[in-house]
């Protein structure tokens, strides 16, 4: 599906909005294999636009992506780094991400290191305020001008925030510092974004904008049902991971055509309502909408198009066609290597012996 940019974000010069993030795929078997998938998702085409399959050895960074000039990347911390920044400002792309100030060290106009702590200190701020500030960064002999945008969370927020910081570092067996538990009450955001064009408030409505692509990461393994592989070699991983993301992809461009179609429902709708000749058709066409606000559900609708290329990929068959076909559905009809006996096949195989009395086995099995 072509991206349908606004006007003010052509004016902007804005090409995509990329949610870049990685999620990953763990396999069975001895080893324990974990694969790392690369994803950019476009929000304004609605559809992943890139992807890349790794082991994990190779962690989340913007280097594996093809940037576009006009781009903004939207991302989380992990790529929060100055080198990172300075990428996709080579690419003549834009970036908000979120920071953590002790792996980013910033600069004043003269050159100055920012006590980012004092300074927050300093705001005093209540809940739900926003403040902002220009800051610099050094990296490869240059000097960067960002902004920096910072966010007080509210006090339900940030006792969440601390829980989650005290689980890390206990996961880690490290001790958390005053200044660490004092930061998880903020969120900072860096953008490389003009502020003539995007308020404080709209970087962070956009920031906000980024979980949608880890509740993509949530339907694509519980729907495909592979929130882990069964596989043990790398050829097999590769293969079995390919082919789920090509499925998806697939199953992407059917959702964009249920888009295409509900948004002509919802244009019929509005006709009805403002009493046009098409009233009648309009009527029948969106006979079931009670509320013409109401969003379109994007899980209902991933559900609805896997259930359709499904059927697609499996066809229709009868009750003879599945039955000539038994010898080969063995594989998936029987279980696999138990270690404990099947019980059930057990007292089935012994009640149907023809025998008048139990043989010595089964006599075991009773007793």
């Amino acid at each position: 599906m072509a991206s349908v940019t606004s006007v003010w974000l052509v004016r902007a010069g804005v090409n995509r909005i990329l949610l870049i993030d990685g999620t990953h795929w763990k396999c069975l078997g001895p080893k324990g294999t974990v694969w790392r998938v690369h994803t950019a998702f476009d929000l304004l085409a609605g559809r992943l636009t890139q992807l890349k399959v790794t082991d994990q050895s190779e962690a989340e960074r913007l280097e594996v992506f093809d940037l576009q000039p006009g781009d903004v990347v939207v991302t989380d911390r992990a790529n929060g780094l100055r080198t990172r920044i300075v990428f996709v400002l080579s690419k003549m792309a834009h970036i908000i991400v979120r920071i953590s100030p002790s792996k980013f060290p910033m600069e004043d106009e003269q050159g100055a290191c920012i006590a980012i702590l004092d300074w927050l200190k300093g705001l005093q701020a209540s809940a739900g305020q926003i403040w902002s500030r220009p800051i610099w960064i050094s990296c490869a002999h240059k000097r960067f001008k960002l902004r920096l945008i910072v966010l007080r969370l509210s006090q339900d927020q940030q006792e969440k925030a601390e829980r989650r910081t005290k689980r890390k570092a206990s996961k880690r067996q490290q001790k958390v510092r005053s200044s660490t538990l004092y930061f998880s009450g903020w969120v900072l955001v860096v953008t490389t974004l003009p502020e003539a064009q995007w308020s404080d408030q709209q970087i962070l409505q956009l920031y906000r904008a980024r979980w949608h692509i880890e509740l993509l990461f949530k339907r694509i393994k519980q729907l495909l049902k592979k929130q882990s592989l069964r596989c043990k070699t790398v050829p097999t991983a590769k293969a079995t991971i390919t082919l789920l993301l090509l499925g998806w992809a697939l199953l992407e461009e059917e959702s964009a055509a249920v888009r295409l179609a509900m948004r002509d429902a919802l244009h019929c709708a509005q006709l009805a309502q403002e009493a046009s000749p098409l009233r009648q058709e309009a009527h029948t066409v969106s006979w079931w909408l009670d509320d013409p606000e109401a969003p379109l559900s994007e899980w209902m609708l991933a559900e609805a198009c896997f259930d359709l290329l499904c059927q697609q990929i499996r066809g229709s068959y009868t009750v003879e066609r599945f039955h000539a076909c038994l010898p080969r559905l063995q594989r998936f009809l029987c279980s696999g290597h138990r270690k404990r006996p099947h019980l059930y096949t057990q007292v089935s195989r012994w009640l149907g012996i023809p025998a008048t009395k139990p043989e010595d086995g089964d006599r075991a099995m009773i007793a």
